[in-house]
């Protein structure tokens, strides 16, 4: 309303301001008395550094603070309940003794400050302890936390400063969400903030592994696809990927056209009714990844450690990195009885024994026959003394018919001059069935029609001085193919 001077009214809505309070003083060496300058006087979130003769003065809200005093090779002064009010100066000097500079732990720092991980990542978190004097701290206790346990964990849980001032933690995502990390030391804390997304699939190959490599023809192999993610799989992917072969009667293989993947993982069927090798490849977009498998008309299982083999037919390759090349393997030997000599061989032919030392477990042999019409049964001479040899059987000698046995009267039959023993050319024959050497004598246990030779197999003969001639070794003629 109106009214003569000096009337009037106060508006409630107008706020009074609190005025600042000042602390002030002096820090002295207690030693002389004289002020020290460049010393850091602190009061709650406030500081200040003291002028050439040693007086400081901050202003500073009022409250009721502790004070610190510091400088560089004095021992650390602290007062408490300093009480400042507002409009007024509190005074307080401080004499610091001579001696070694007590610090403080002033800040905690967390780097870095915010980060970003997918679901089973990881991340390292540093904090970092820094005095009044914002210089790294050592031997500072610091205590990790996480605010939110279900979006992620810390670990380890606790650790001490170093040199360089830092200890870290690793935060480990185990859900979407967000969390806080956090460092503390008392009452002096730091944290980060973490924001946890779901984990997006990245797949970059895809690795084909068979059940096994080689199976009889007609026979369906399992191929297991696993998505890969570089060198780790990728349960995330539950896509599609194509499949295609490569073989030199494709009309013959029956196989998945697609392959579903369920948490990163496919199986793919393949089966080819004609003996041949297949290379099955599993294609989506740029990504792919491929095997081969073979389909033989024959094949032998191989022990680890050295296994002693023979071919049993006329194979088509006969080269011996083809017919090797599904076999873990560190070499080929067979045995030249004429040097009397080892030699590592080119190619497999029949009626020859071979020492191959498999590097593996669980690993097959396959054979794939010739598909010509051989005219000629398959020849060779054995010499005077051992003999590495193999089993050859004819094209209707099946794995179903005679389970791949033939007798010593049908194989041996080119080294018989009669009934009788002493009319053999061949004394003994040692076999290494089950890796377990036997020997068997002629007459003994080595009769007509035992021991019952295995296609596949190899043997160690010995053949006796050649009666009536000036040769030293006898031919010896397979079955025909």
């Amino acid at each position: 309303g109106s009214g003569g001077p000096g009337q009037g009214f106060v508006d409630p809505k107008v706020q009074v301001q609190v005025a600042n309070g000042t602390i002030a003083g002096k820090v002295t060496n207690v030693s002389s008395g004289l002020g020290i300058a460049g010393a850091t006087v602190i009061a709650g979130t406030q500081s200040n550094i003291t002028d050439v003769n040693g007086n400081y003065s901050m202003s500073i809200v009022p409250g009721t603070y502790t004070v610190t005093a510091s400088a560089t090779g004095f021992q650390t002064n602290t007062t408490t309940s300093v009480v400042v009010t507002s409009g007024n100066v509190t005074t307080r000097t401080f004499a610091l003794t001579p001696g070694v500079l007590t610090t403080i732990l002033r800040t905690i720092t967390v780097s870095p400050p915010t980060t970003s991980l997918t679901v089973s990542g990881t991340q390292m978190f540093n904090a970092t302890a820094l005095d009044q004097n914002n210089n790294p701290m050592r031997g500072v206790n610091i205590t990790w936390t996480t605010g939110n346990i279900t979006v992620g964990s810390v670990f380890p849980l606790t650790g001490i400063t170093g040199q360089d001032g830092n200890a870290s933690t690793t935060f480990t995502a185990a859900a979407t969400g967000v969390a806080m990390v956090t460092a503390t030391n008392g009452t002096v804390a730091g944290s980060a903030n973490v924001t946890v997304m779901p984990r997006v699939s990245v797949v970059t190959s895809f690795l084909l592994t068979p059940d096994t490599s080689v199976v009889r023809k007609g026979t369906t192999i399992n191929v297991k696809a696993k998505a890969l993610n570089g060198s780790l799989p990728e349960p995330l992917f539950n896509g599609m990927a194509n499949i295609t072969i490569t073989a030199n009667n494709m009309s013959q293989v029956t196989f998945d056209q697609t392959a579903t993947f369920l948490n990163g993982n496919a199986t793919i069927h393949v089966t080819s009714s004609v003996s041949q090798f297949v290379t099955v490849m599993a294609t989506n977009g740029t990504i792919n990844g491929s095997t081969i498998v073979e389909f033989a008309d024959m094949v032998i299982g191989l022990d680890m450690g050295w296994n002693l083999i023979s071919i049993p037919s006329f194979a088509d390759p006969s080269d011996i990195n083809q017919t090797l090349k599904l076999v873990q393997n560190n070499g080929v030997q067979t045995f030249n009885p004429a040097t009397s000599s080892f030699v590592t061989p080119t190619d497999l032919q029949p009626l020859y024994g071979y020492w191959i030392n498999v590097t593996a477990d669980n690993q097959k042999l396959g054979f794939i026959a010739d598909t010509s019409i051989i005219i000629e049964p398959p020849t060779r001479n054995l010499f005077e003394g051992w003999n590495l040899i193999g089993v050859s059987a004819s094209r209707d000698d099946t794995i179903d018919s005679i389970r791949l046995d033939m007798t010593p009267e049908a194989a041996f039959a080119d080294l018989r001059n009669g009934e009788q023993p002493s009319q053999w050319f061949y004394s003994r024959l040692v076999s290494f069935d089950g890796a377990i050497p036997r020997t068997f004598t002629a007459g003994v246990d080595l009769t007509l029609s035992e021991p019952p030779l295995k296609q596949g197999h190899g043997y160690w003969l010995f053949i006796k001085k050649i009666p009536d001639t000036n040769e030293n070794n006898v031919p010896w003629a397979g079955k025909l193919w």
